[in-house]
């Protein structure tokens, strides 16, 4: 059956053998991958720190052509090597559909760091974002479009905060609300 979603299934490849006792072969999430179907939607991988999930989701990033820092098939940068060699061992299913673009972002967090390293040299940004978690960096003006007009917040006085810290306080009721039909 021809599958029309981007990346279907990833796997350790059969013709190659690792050993399981150094890394990132040793990392749980690598020693038991067998084979992970992806939905066409929304996967997440979680897990405990140091089980091996960002150091997958790097893998299969740099499997399919990404720089293992983050950024674009066609804008990369880098400092040093610092990616394990597991997208060497991978296999990656992907469907007939290519994708346009793509960006593999490491994380929010790290895209504060870099923004605050750019800041650093002189760079300015305008930045258009539902991210609560963007949306702390240090010192930052906030303005919120309203229907009034746009307004000067702190950071405490957005919605996207205390939407967030409403999350945070109580999942399972945000999510009931949210969820509900």
């Amino acid at each position: 059956m021809i599958s029309y979603q981007f990346l279907i299934d990833a796997q350790l490849r059969p013709d190659k053998t690792p050993d399981f006792a150094v890394y990132p072969f040793c990392l749980p999430a690598v020693r038991h991958l067998g084979r992970l179907e992806f939905d066409p939607a929304v996967t997440f991988i979680v897990g405990e720190n140091g089980s091996g999930k960002s150091t997958l989701l790097e893998g299969l990033a740099v499997a399919l052509g990404f720089n293992a820092e983050g950024g674009s098939k066609n804008f990369n940068f880098g400092t040093r090597d610092s990616h394990s060699c597991l997208h060497e061992y991978l296999r990656v299913a992907r469907g007939v559909r290519k994708p346009r673009d793509g960006y593999f972002l490491r994380g929010q967090l790290l895209a504060l760091k870099r923004i605050h390293q750019l800041v650093q040299e002189g760079t300015q940004f305008v930045i258009a974002t539902h991210s609560s978690i963007l949306m702390a960096y240090p010192e930052a003006s906030i303005f919120v479009c309203t229907p009034d007009g746009i307004r000067q917040r702190a950071y405490e006085d957005t919605e996207h905060y205390e939407v967030m810290h409403d999350f945070m306080a109580n999942p399972r009721r945000m999510l009931k609300e949210l969820l509900a039909s």
